[in-house]
């Protein structure tokens, strides 16, 4: 079976890692490894990790980036992994049981390079600005061609998914991610 190296960048994310790590760990795909590189966060999230360090059913190893930069975390997590497969994962994201051996599964078909699925978009709280940004990044209007970001039962090819499992070739042929490519926060 397959190995899938799941990477998580993280910087204070002690509000959600826990949830997202649990989703992994109980997903149905049994050859795994976790990958935390953390942007030396202040928070609890170092701390919430460590709760998971010598657990006996998977491995999760914590890498710092002291860049606090996501192309470079991406690529510390790219380099440090042993899996066949990579799978980009969100730290404000938890996963359904069958996420990677559904991925998984199509990949293996060799019909793709990359396999992801659909995301469901939930508001933080229940404010009106958290409520209508969750709804408009679930529909058509407001996410331009991203069709993972609407709900979708039937499996289609597209040219971008979210949180994809990738062969790792796909790394080796097309290189790793670009430092100078930051993310934006506004």
């Amino acid at each position: 079976m397959p190995k899938v190296s799941i990477i998580i960048p993280t910087l204070n994310e002690e509000k959600h890692i826990e949830n997202c790590i649990n989703s992994l760990i109980n997903n149905d795909y049994p050859e795994k490894e976790i990958i935390i590189v953390d942007g030396m966060s202040n928070d609890k999230t170092r701390e919430i990790i460590k709760k998971y360090e010598n657990m006996e059913n998977i491995e999760i190893k914590i890498i710092d980036n002291e860049l606090k930069i996501t192309p470079v975390a991406l690529n510390f997590g790219i380099k440090e992994s042993t899996g066949d497969y990579i799978m980009i994962a969100g730290a404000h994201t938890t996963y359904s049981n069958n996420y990677i051996s559904s991925c998984v599964k199509r990949l293996e078909e060799n019909k793709c390079d990359v396999a992801g699925g659909s995301v469901i978009t939930k508001p933080g709280n229940n404010k009106n600005i958290a409520l209508a940004i969750s709804k408009v990044l679930s529909h058509s209007f407001g996410i331009g061609g991203g069709k993972y970001r609407i709900e979708n039962t039937k499996e289609e090819y597209v040219d971008t998914v979210a949180y994809g499992i990738y062969k790792k070739e796909v790394f080796e042929k097309a290189g790793l991610f670009v430092p100078e490519l930051k993310e934006i926060r506004i």
